[in-house]
């Protein structure tokens, strides 16, 4: 059975000057999700302003054209594929492109559009050009919109699916940048967590609650006793004992100290 993609990269195309945008999208209808930019581009929100939608009621829709340039497997691989799209056709200057941003994570200092977009997302969401300024969304909207965002981070479509955090960092900025700023992260982490920054501060959590966890914690260092006693007294060593139970080196170990599994491994 052959492997579903994770999503697809796309290029928009203005026939009329030849600037192209590079996009991404793990949408399950892709062409469905590239059509909707020309929708967007129409609509009075605060994404009205960006490059793409303004070429778009400058020159109409029909001036422009879309394909699919191929499809990838996984989060990484989706980002590097939007990422080489933009470098091979330079769509951050905006002489050959709608693109602000060419990087992974955040917006690229170094575009020509990038000043020009800062205002303009500053503008268009302060006070009152902002659209939920002096509003609150109704309990139906929030339902609404609970129900919308189940399944879009899911799984694989995860950014930080199977990754921690101090991973995405290495992977990132390389091993001693990514170690630095995980220390920083970690840090910033631990102070915002702090006192009333807590979101249990001052709260208890209730039986049901705690219960609840005690649960999903003894299922998730769950191993069993004979399977583990087994293998330790053959002298499997530990590493293989951790791949063939499924845990992790330190739900191993204190299980032989629960359990009392002694013997030399």
């Amino acid at each position: 059975m052959s492997q579903e993609p994770y999503g697809v990269v796309y290029e928009i195309k203005c026939i009329e000057n030849n600037k192209r945008y590079f996009g991404k999208t793990s949408y399950k209808d892709p062409i469905k999700y590239i059509e909707g930019h020309f929708k967007a581009a129409f609509l009075n929100n605060r994404y009205k302003d960006k490059l793409l939608y303004r070429a778009i009621r400058k020159y109409g829709v029909n001036k422009f054209t879309y394909r699919i340039v191929g499809k990838c497997y996984s989060h990484k691989e989706l980002s590097e594929a939007e990422i080489a799209c933009m470098q091979i056709y330079d769509t951050v200057k905006s002489i050959y492109g709608y693109n602000v941003t060419c990087k992974r994570d955040g917006i690229d200092k170094n575009s020509d559009n990038y000043d020009q977009w800062l205002k303009k997302m500053s503008d268009v969401t302060k006070g009152s050009n902002n659209g939920m300024y002096g509003r609150k969304h109704s309990e139906k909207a929030k339902n609404k919109m609970s129900k919308n965002s189940i399944g879009i981070a899911a799984g694989n479509k995860n950014p930080m699916y199977d990754i921690s955090m101090l991973e995405r960092l290495i992977n990132k900025h390389g091993e001693k940048e990514g170690k630095r700023k995980y220390k920083e992260w970690k840090i910033k982490q631990s102070k915002i967590n702090r006192g009333k920054g807590n979101p249990m501060y001052g709260k208890k959590h209730s039986d049901k609650a705690r219960r609840g966890m005690s649960d999903t914690k003894v299922l998730k260092n769950y191993v069993n006793k004979d399977q583990l006693e087994f293998l330790y007294k053959n002298n499997v060593p530990l590493r293989t004992i951790c791949e063939i139970i499924g845990k992790g080196y330190k739900v191993i170990i204190h299980r032989l100290k629960y359990y009392n599994i002694t013997g030399e491994n």
